[in-house]
């Protein structure tokens, strides 16, 4: 609990070349200084990767403030590959951090104060083995899985394809 003070983002260097100059839905910045502080002032795990949704213009300003003060540091984690973010946030009660490593919704360890509150399974290859398993499935295969995919979740990837695209 309390007021943010400073906030420390260790990630891969896949991770931070793809996320440096990112776009970040519903917010008028780009990066990852701006994605941590923005993270942390919502503190709302449970939307996943929609957190963002949770955006308000308090939020959003406060955010602006918190990483243009240079309270928000990013680093590259030597030695971690693929998906690896970890993110260690101070405030006026204390310290919190948590790991995401294998996949973008995979937490394997989230602490406060020291104190082990949650911790998963590294799930390392999650991604390379769907990419795999994508490769050695026939055209027609692929063409069905995609006609069965619902509104939301085509919605979903195109607004990824957009992203991509923006940068």
């Amino acid at each position: 609990g309390g007021a943010v003070q400073n906030i420390r983002l260790e990630v891969s260097r896949n991770i931070y070349k793809n996320g440096v100059s990112a776009g970040i839905a519903g917010f008028d910045k780009v990066g990852l200084h701006y994605a941590a502080a923005l993270g942390a002032l919502i503190a709302d795990p449970r939307p996943g990767l929609a957190i963002m949704q949770g955006i308000t213009a308090e939020i959003a300003a406060r955010a602006t403030a918190l990483a243009e003060s240079g309270a928000v540091s990013v680093a590259v984690a030597e030695g971690e590959s693929g998906i690896y973010v970890r993110c260690t946030v101070h405030t006026g009660g204390g310290q919190g951090m948590s790991l995401i490593q294998g996949a973008h919704t995979n937490i394997v360890l989230t602490q406060a104060n020291g104190q082990t509150l949650h911790q998963g399974q590294h799930a390392a290859a999650s991604g390379l083995a769907l990419l795999e398993k994508l490769k050695s499935l026939p055209m027609a295969e692929i063409r069905a899985l995609a006609a069965g995919a619902t509104e939301e979740e085509l919605a979903f990837l195109m607004d990824g394809v957009q992203m991509n695209e923006a940068l």
